[in-house]
């Protein structure tokens, strides 16, 4: 097989529409740049593969929007400028069975939905959501509910630097096809949460034992939260619910989840009660599973929860002052559940006023087995602004005035431009590494902006000392260089790092866009200067072509064996990765 540009499909990265909506357009417009569409559903209905929507600032009073064409990007021109506002209506606001949909930079809101039911419900494989806003779902309804079913297929799901918040029900739910007995059939494959936000969800208080949380997941496979927070939601902050396989939970904050606490909690026999919502919960999960390098604070009941879950390892964590106990044990039901074993739980951090729970209650249905306890460390302070949840059965918000999540990236640089001197307010950073010569970290607000952030030695110290590898409360003010500005990538300096090293570093990548054809995919590479790869699952390389930010590749898929690959793009020391599997 040979990688080459192919006159047809040059022609059809060259020529691929994007079509453009107003709130001055017309849906008798063409949907050019000069002659707009004024609905969102008016662009859905003549887009093609590999075509574009961009969406001018503005309020959009859509419902039912329904998306039947795949490989389509639909973008905000302005990050969380575009709204879409159901206005209180019972239904979803968008749905589709098209493959490959892109979802950037929109703020959905304001439907009303049931139990299960999303603002956002899809059945369909390869959909992304980036740098949205989700929020003010009514009735019992979720922000995003995704399935796999009999007839569907939800697999390749990506969430990024999304916000799901002050909704009736979850911010996401999402779960494979099992028969009536809750027995598996079908997981849902590749779930990818990333750099997300999850608060105030749960506002309509429902059971947080069943359906009450920020998030729940069921019967997944190869599912990752990575880097996300998750506070003042009325339940659990992240919930990995039954069935879950191969899934990881790391570099997140989990802090300040409250729900109400069972009057047998904290009784004189010893605590016996089962949490019913924790900072991060597996249960009943067959794994394997890793919970790893999260901060986890003040939330009510339990900071880290496993329950009747197999092969999972806690390790690495930051547990600080979670209502009775830190981390979590449990050993129940009497409902066809294996009990928990095979669990390793080692140097994890835990607060010296909370407990750690390595056995099971007296009530518990079955004895746990293969428990592997390492290297449990202790402090008695935690040095960031903490808050204190309240563990009532009221669902409300309860940190309006101390959580300064309106204290924003955006609002600091929104007369800055690049060369200019600014000071951000800062919530957190990324693991601080070293590339082309300098050191490089991302830096974040509570709104999702991540600034990547290009430093000297000296001024990596002081970095590394003034702002923590996990999310406060309060911001810590950082004066930095504005490098770049564009709507979704930001970069900045501090110290004497030149412009050229910035621009060495290149643009954060973008998955490639996948166009699906009977027999193969074809690829559009953003990045300028970008390599693509098809490797083998153990990693061997099947072939490589460099991109020039506007070819597109053909790859044959025809030629190859039957089995799953990884189709990747890398630029630098950097890359990302999208699995396809050929029938």
């Amino acid at each position: 097989m040979k990688f080459g540009i192919i006159a047809a499909i040059l022609s059809l990265s060259v020529h691929a529409a994007t079509y453009h909506v107003s709130t001055g357009g017309s849906d008798a417009n063409d949907g050019s740049s000069g002659s707009p569409l004024a609905t969102i559903q008016a662009a859905a209905n003549l887009v093609a593969n590999g075509d574009k929507v961009l969406i001018q600032p503005g309020a959009y009073s859509e419902h039912s929007i329904v998306l039947e064409n795949s490989g389509i990007v639909f973008e905000s021109v302005q990050r969380h400028g575009a709204i879409i506002d159901a206005g209180g209506l019972d239904a979803a606001i968008i749905t589709g069975t098209a493959d490959d949909i892109t979802l950037r930079g929109l703020v959905i809101r304001n439907a009303v939905r049931g139990m299960h039911q999303g603002m956002i419900h899809t059945a369909a494989g390869g959909w992304r959501i980036e740098d949205c806003v989700l929020e003010n779902v009514g009735g019992e309804g979720n922000a995003i509910s995704s399935y796999e079913g009999p007839e569907s297929n939800a697999d390749g799901f990506v969430l990024l630097r999304t916000i799901m918040q002050d909704n009736a029900g979850l911010g996401l739910e999402g779960f494979g096809d099992w028969n009536n007995d809750a027995r598996q059939v079908n997981d849902v494959p590749d779930y990818t949460v990333k750099d997300c936000i999850f608060r105030r969800n749960n506002l309509a208080g429902m059971n947080t034992g069943y359906n009450g949380a920020a998030n729940k997941l069921l019967y997944t496979d190869k599912t990752t939260y990575d880097g996300c927070i998750s506070y003042d939601n009325y339940g659990n902050g992240i919930w990995m619910d039954f069935g879950n396989r191969n899934f990881s939970i790391i570099n997140c904050t989990v802090f300040g989840n409250h729900c109400g606490v069972d009057p047998n909690c904290g009784d004189p026999s010893g605590k016996n009660c089962s949490p019913n919502c924790s900072g991060i919960f597996s249960e009943a999960n067959p794994g394997p599973g890793i919970i790893k390098n999260n901060v986890v604070y003040r939330n009510c009941i339990a900071g880290i929860n496993v329950g009747e879950s197999q092969n999972i390892t806690v390790e690495d964590n930051i547990a600080f002052e979670n209502g009775f106990w830190d981390i979590h044990i449990r050993c129940c039901c009497g409902d066809t559940r294996d009990v928990i074993h095979d669990c390793i739980f080692r140097n994890n951090t835990v607060s010296a006023s909370s407990d750690v729970k390595t056995e099971c209650a007296p009530w518990a249905h079955a004895p746990s087995y293969n428990l592997t306890w390492e290297n449990i460390m202790q402090i008695s302070s935690f040095d960031i602004p903490l808050i204190t949840p309240s563990c009532t059965n009221t669902p409300a918000g309860q940190f309006a005035d101390q959580i300064q999540e309106s204290v924003t990236i955006d609002d600091a640089l929104a007369d800055a431009v690049a060369g200019e001197t600014v000071t951000v307010p800062v919530f957190g950073r990324k693991a601080i590494g070293h590339e082309d010569g300098v050191w490089v970290t991302d830096v974040y607000d509570l709104n999702c902006r991540y600034v990547k952030l290009y430093m000297d030695e000296e001024n990596m110290n002081t970095v590394e000392q003034a702002v923590g590898q996990f999310a406060v409360a309060v911001p810590t003010n950082l004066e930095i260089e504005l490098a770049k500005k564009d709507e979704y990538d930001v970069r900045a300096t501090m110290g004497p790092i030149s412009v050229s090293a910035v621009d060495r570093a290149a643009s954060p990548l973008r998955d490639p866009v996948l166009i699906r054809r009977a027999g193969c995919v074809i690829v559009r590479l953003d990045s300028p200067g970008s390599r693509l790869e098809i490797v083998t699952i153990r990693g061997r390389l099947v072939e490589t072509c460099s991109g020039t930010g506007s070819a597109v590749h053909q790859l044959d898929l025809s030629v190859l064996a039957p089995g799953t690959y990884l189709l990747r793009v890398v630029e630098g020391a950097r890359g990302s990765a999208t699995r396809f599997c050929i029938h």
